[in-house]
């Protein structure tokens, strides 16, 4: 005799069947994960231990490579860790130009938002072709020496030889 029901929707006979032992499989591996749990923490609470806190710990660096990372954000750029005077030649490697707010200009590595002093009080401003460092324009991927003013390009003079067909 199998179980009937009075809307056509719902199953009957042998389905009915297996699928109320699904749900009863379902609620006892539930039910057996909690009492597994909870006498785990009986335990450790009944011993005095307290129980470990999950930590996630860090994912990409570690904590020596965070506090560098941390110093050259806060670094000015004036003089570098080994205790070195700035360089002369100045990398621009990019730029971020941002419309509402501070555009931001990766120099020699290190990330400058705009308006602020690099090293030895030159001051930097953004162009639509690149930067303006104390009056001399600087594109990405160039280099500029800060003593002769003479700006070098990342790909040098013959670097790139075009062959006519």
């Amino acid at each position: 005799m199998g179980i009937t029901s009075s809307s056509p929707s719902q199953p009957t006979g042998s389905r009915a069947r297996s699928i109320a032992c699904a749900r009863l499989r379902q609620t006892l591996r539930w039910w057996f994960f909690a009492s597994v749990v909870s006498a785990s923490l009986l335990a450790q609470a009944a011993d005095g231990v307290t129980p470990l806190k999950p930590t996630l710990g860090t994912l990409f660096y570690t904590n020596a490579e965070r506090i560098s990372i941390s110093r050259a954000r806060l670094d000015t750029g004036q003089v570098s860790e080994a205790g070195e005077p700035a360089p002369n030649v100045v990398n621009v490697t990019g730029l971020v130009k941002r419309q509402g707010g501070r555009s931001t200009v990766w120099i020699n590595g290190q990330a400058v938002s705009e308006g602020e002093s690099i090293s030895q009080g030159k001051h930097l401003s953004t162009t639509p072709g690149g930067i303006r460092l104390d009056g001399t324009g600087v594109r990405v991927g160039e280099s500029l020496d800060l003593t002769t003013r003479e700006r070098t390009d990342i790909v040098q003079p013959g670097a790139v030889i075009i062959k006519k067909r």
